[in-house]
């Protein structure tokens, strides 16, 4: 069984890393003299990046699309959802009921997660290169492709930027 941490997400006194291919670990940094394990659950991946925004986790799974764990009690993560993407989910960014989620070849897969029980596709963009990461910054988006990066306007519609 693989040990390796692929992917870290930081929020109140928890780590969320992810171990191997399907393990979120689940560690309370309160002390960092003394971090220890709360918790495991399985998530299946590979997953490469991990993001908590208002005690949910949010975490690209490649072909399995985004998992959504409710992170409110870190001693008992859940599985809120599963959203099935067209691409290959690698990385994302969460800003308000959004998210910005990079899909490989399928660009940029805008997800609304007003309720994290049920995200929605509401939108996309297509990039010229397979996207890999995105990025928020002020009101664009910039998503880092084969092609180098694309910038693109963030909200309320994902267009190409001027």
């Amino acid at each position: 069984a693989s040990t390796t941490a692929t992917a870290l997400a930081l929020s109140s006194d928890y780590a969320y890393l992810m171990v191997g291919n399907d393990s979120l670990d689940v560690i309370d940094i309160s002390n960092p003299q003394a971090p220890s394990l709360v918790t495991s659950m399985s998530l299946p991946g590979p997953i490469y990046f991990l993001a908590v925004y208002n005690d949910v986790l949010y975490a690209p799974a490649g072909s399995r699309g985004l998992h959504v764990v409710s992170v409110t009690n870190p001693a008992a993560p859940a599985l809120l959802a599963t959203l099935d993407t067209p691409g290959n989910a690698r990385g994302l960014e969460v800003a308000d009921s959004v998210v910005y989620l990079s899909d490989g070849s399928y660009g940029v897969q805008v997800v609304g997660v007003g309720n994290p029980a049920a995200p929605v596709l509401i939108g996309a963009a297509n990039t010229l290169g397979s996207t890999d990461g995105v990025f928020l910054y002020d009101e664009y988006l910039y998503a880092n492709t084969s092609y180098g990066f694309e910038i693109l306007r963030k909200i309320p519609a994902i267009t190409p930027a001027p």
